[in-house]
């Protein structure tokens, strides 16, 4: 698992619900677009992407050590704490969608993980965990949309 639930709600709680909706929509329509991807293991990779918007702005999600760091060229995002659309766009990619990211790796049956599994059946592996979670975050993104509905109603 590239990115974790646990990761992903500590991300969604400091962007908030406005951000993470926009976000949600520019994964849902594809926008976002694997550049590279490096990866060492688990708890240590580098995504570099593009997110397609009014303009294509470049977002690096970096995990070293189990600590997941994130930045965007963005004007939202310059200089900012908090995560921009975009970030959160290529966060649900990597979290719905790992096999794109592994899947481009050079030499993927020569390289291993763990020192015994190699990319290839960890990738099988990959693909049944997302499988088994997909139906969560799809509660997750039903219960987003109701929850901005709402929002929308008691102000007009």
């Amino acid at each position: 698992m590239l990115i974790s639930p646990k990761e992903i709600n500590t991300i969604l709680k400091v962007a908030g619900s406005q951000v993470t909706a926009r976000g949600k929509k520019y994964f849902e329509q594809g926008r976002v677009k694997l550049r590279e991807f490096e990866y060492t293991s688990e708890n240590e990779f580098e995504a570099n992407v593009y997110v397609r918007g009014t303009y294509r702005y470049e977002v690096v999600v970096k995990k070293r050590k189990d600590e997941l760091q994130y930045g965007c060229n963005c004007p939202a995002a310059n200089g900012q704490v908090t995560p921009c659309k975009h970030v959160i766009a290529t966060i649900f990619d990597m979290y719905i969608n790992p096999e794109k990211y592994l899947s481009n790796l050079d030499d993927i049956v020569s390289k291993t993980i763990d020192d015994s599994i190699s990319i290839e059946e960890s990738l099988d592996k990959l693909i049944e965990k997302r499988n088994d979670r997909r139906l969560p975050i799809i509660e997750y993104y039903e219960n987003l949309e109701l929850d901005i509905e709402d929002s929308t109603e008691d102000k007009v």
